[in-house]
């Protein structure tokens, strides 16, 4: 397994924005455990000094599988093609958890959806010789693996390609390999692969992900992290100027997606995004961090983050509707038809927070933003097709739009319209 987010989602964001954080300095937030990391065979190893192992090695990260909304990336191939010559790389990544092996591997092999792993569905048997079918939740199929070796509850192997964009179906198939050890009342879970370039920096980004979404799906202690506080605190607003960058990192690095990790390489670049399909659906967690950054410490991106406490806790992402070019080209509107509007784009309220109002005021300050620079309506794009998840109602919950003073305006296949009149 090792795949990733939604092109319209969480991106890489939310598309199936997902992967590590850029190589800026991590931060600490809530008890988390970061997994280890080790890529080629003779890599340099790092030892953190805080809760578990970081081993680093050097590449570029990748993009998203699926976007925010749900879709899949164009994909074509075959999981198992001819034979050819080609140059793979290896790699790694550990975490340690506070259940046994076999809790872990229940995880792993169970039926059914997997939230922690892009929400996909595996059709097929984890027995050797099996073949698995990875499917999204439109029925899309993602990912396609043959069971290699299948030793309960110590190791998995699997041969797979992903089917999701096309230079990752063109590759060759790659080899993920789950070992999971029992260090006294837990676990120690590995993840490597050997793969060629494009895949190889996929995983390297995007497999510490994976098993921090394991370690949800698997371990209480970690869910037990992201229980709804019952009490909060003021809520602070404050607009994403170029002194806040750093507050904009620590967040989406450590606190945005870690109930839902497979969005981390998002940075919320979808909103912005100008790329291609093809090429969106190969960039890394680092080129989201990395171009976002640039964009707010020259002031090309108007958001807004709330603070709870000393921590953000809480980003919207709005502007005039016009500059916005990711929103533009997913709900494929016209400039012609959107001059002096404003669109409120994207919400992530960290998971304790969320029950507690922040998106609401959140929307507030971004109106009244818009309405300050003279805009004449905002409008924004909440799904029709809500499951009550955070996930799916990043683009705002229309009853909060409605209590909020918007109305229908037009309805799109997977999304309604809503508009506010602000002159």
């Amino acid at each position: 397994m090792g795949l990733r987010r939604d092109s319209h989602l969480s991106g890489r964001h939310q598309d199936r924005g997902l992967g590590q954080a850029g190589p800026a300095p991590r931060h600490r937030h809530r008890r988390g455990r970061e997994p280890g990391q080790h890529v080629s065979a003779r890599g340099a190893r790092i030892r953190r000094q805080d809760r578990g192992g970081f081993r680093d090695g050097g590449n570029r990260l990748p993009g998203a599988a699926l976007s925010i909304d749900g879709e899949a990336r164009r994909r074509e191939g075959r999981p198992h093609g001819r034979a050819r010559s080609v140059v793979s790389k290896s790699g790694s990544h550990t975490i340690d958890l506070e259940v046994p092996p076999l809790e872990v591997w229940k995880v792993l092999v169970a039926p059914g959806r997997r939230d922690w792993y892009y929400r996909l569905t595996p059709e097929g048997d984890f027995t050797p010789g099996g073949h698995i079918r990875w499917v999204g939740v439109r029925g899309e199929l993602v990912e396609e693996s043959d069971v290699a070796v299948a030793e309960p509850p110590r190791r998995l192997v699997l041969r797979s390609r992903f089917l999701f964009a096309p230079p990752f179906a063109a590759a060759a198939p790659h080899e993920v390999t789950w070992d999971l050890s029992a260090t006294g009342g837990g676990s120690q879970i590995r993840v490597s692969w050997i793969a060629e370039d494009g895949v190889h920096s996929l995983m390297k980004s995007e497999g510490g992900a994976q098993l921090q979404g394991l370690r949800l799906a698997a371990d209480p202690t970690a869910r037990a992290e992201l229980e709804r506080l019952p009490d909060i605190g003021e809520v602070e607003v404050v607009d994403v100027t170029p002194d806040q960058l750093p507050a904009y990192q620590h967040f989406f690095d450590k606190i945005a997606f870690r109930d839902f990790p497979a969005w981390q390489s998002c940075y919320c670049m979808e909103t912005h995004r100008t790329q291609s399909d093809e090429e969106w659906a190969v960039r890394a967690a680092e080129d989201n961090r990395r171009d976002m950054s640039d964009s707010i410490e020259h002031g090309r991106v108007t958001a807004l983050l709330a603070f709870a406490g000393g921590e953000p806790v809480g980003w919207c992402n709005y502007g005039d509707t016009t500059h916005l070019h990711g929103v533009m080209s997913r709900f494929k509107l016209q400039p012609a038809d959107h001059e002096g509007i404003g669109s409120v784009a994207c919400f992530v309220i960290a998971a304790p927070y969320r029950g507690h109002g922040v998106a609401s005021k959140l929307l507030q300050v971004a109106i009244e933003r818009l309405r300050a620079r003279g805009l004449r309506a905002v409008e924004a794009y909440p799904s029709r097709e809500s499951d009550d998840s955070a996930q799916s109602n990043y683009r705002g919950p229309l009853d909060m739009y409605l209590r909020a003073g918007f109305e229908p305006y037009r309805e799109l296949e997977r999304h309604v319209v809503v508009r506010k009149v602000l002159a």
